[in-house]
């Protein structure tokens, strides 16, 4: 673990945690910390990193809208960390010990601004990559649904109005012909977008 000379014990002991991947406890720690140094690059550096961990190691399947906080907030504290940083060129410099807490840099010898400015603009590219994949694999799911739904409906109405086949076939009205054009189309539709969900969530 790194020592911090030049900071507080405080925040020396939340680095520790970052380090040991106590990622909850920083976190809460991190943003406490923030409310009363809201001008200290590095704190918005470290929730940038826990929050791009946590969207990239979520289950988007299952709760896409807790995947969407997190890349929210990686862009959020990474947009911060690149803002405060304008106004400091030598902050990596001066404190580079805690920006190696992520292994890109840390085997850097002497990294500065230019580094973690790399680092970090690699970083967001890479979660708007994720963003765009995860929306759309969620997209391809709902419109399977919605076809299959809507093929559901048009099935139940029929069999409702008619008690077999043969009624079916018997009238051959112009309003049957459309029902049942309808739900093959959307009975098709629905297994076309399922077929590409299951491709996307092979290659996810």
């Amino acid at each position: 673990l790194i020592h911090i000379s030049s900071f507080s014990q405080k925040y020396e002991d939340i680095i520790i945690n970052v380090e040991k991947n106590d990622y909850e406890k920083a976190f809460t720690q991190l943003f406490r910390y923030q409310q009363g140094n809201p001008d200290f690059p590095n704190v918005y550096f470290q929730l940038g990193n826990i929050s791009y961990h946590w969207a990239i190691n979520s289950d988007p399947l299952t709760d896409i809208k807790q995947t969407e906080y997190y890349i929210h907030n990686t862009k959020l504290f990474y947009g911060l960390f690149l803002s405060k940083l304008e106004d400091n060129d030598r902050e990596v410099r001066r404190n580079e010990k805690i920006y190696k807490t992520v292994p890109e840099l840390k085997n850097i010898d002497k990294i500065s601004n230019t580094e973690a400015i790399d680092f970090v603009g690699k970083r967001l590219i890479n979660i708007d990559e994720f963003d765009k994949k995860i929306h759309s694999i969620a997209n391809l799911f709902h419109n399977s649904v919605d076809k299959y739904n809507q093929a559901l409906y048009i099935f139940l109405s029929i069999i409702e109005k008619y008690d077999n086949l043969n009624d079916i076939y018997l009238e051959q009205k112009s309003s049957i012909l459309k029902s049942t054009s309808d739900l093959i189309i959307n009975f098709d539709s629905a297994i076309f977008f399922f077929n590409k969900y299951r491709q996307a969530i092979d290659e996810y």
